[in-house]
């Protein structure tokens, strides 16, 4: 089973038996801009990490790199 679908399956757990109003969400850190996924955009304003966090619970694809 691959990180994505682990990540998937725990994500279910947790909104079946928690009740969460929004999605789980997972955050990775990426040690270079050669590690970067496809599909997501690279913003340049600075956004507080909670922030960024509520924005991915709703379906947002965020990535800011430093």
């Amino acid at each position: 089973m691959s990180s994505l679908e682990t990540n998937q399956e725990y994500s279910k757990i947790l909104e079946d038996n928690v009740k969460l109003t929004c999605k789980a969400v997972a955050v990775k850190l990426l040690a270079s801009e050669e590690e970067l996924p496809e599909g997501y955009d690279l913003i340049d304003e600075k956004v507080r990490h909670c922030e960024m966090i509520r924005k991915a619970s709703y379906g947002e694809k965020i990535l800011q790199y430093h």
